[in-house]
């Protein structure tokens, strides 16, 4: 059975679909930290917008590896995102919400 698509809403007017997994995890990060779901989306906005299959994979596992707080998944895979896809780490959104997320690490 394949997951239904979701749409999250980023900042401004963006909104990105998502499968119903990947929703499911922003609906438990929202619960604990409304600005880290925030920077997800819009992560996920941007590297929607690369249309690079790898690139989508590490934003996903970092939504995912977020919303079961596995630290360690999340960095590596941020670490492995801004190799293939440097603007992202210019977004200080983003970058600001990783840092808060990170340092109970």
């Amino acid at each position: 059975m394949a997951n239904k698509t979701v749409k999250i809403k980023a900042s401004g007017n963006a909104v990105v679909a998502v499968d119903s997994v990947i929703a499911g995890s922003f609906n438990r990060i929202e619960g604990r930290d409304a600005d880290l779901k925030e920077a997800l989306a819009d992560l996920l906005a941007t590297v929607e917008k690369l249309n690079n299959p790898d690139a989508t994979e590490f934003a996903e596992a970092m939504v995912q590896a977020a919303a079961d707080e596995k630290k360690a998944v999340f960095r590596t895979s941020w670490d492995a995102l801004k190799s293939i896809a440097p603007v992202v780490g210019t977004m200080a959104n983003v970058a600001a919400a990783v840092a808060r997320f990170l340092g109970g690490a």
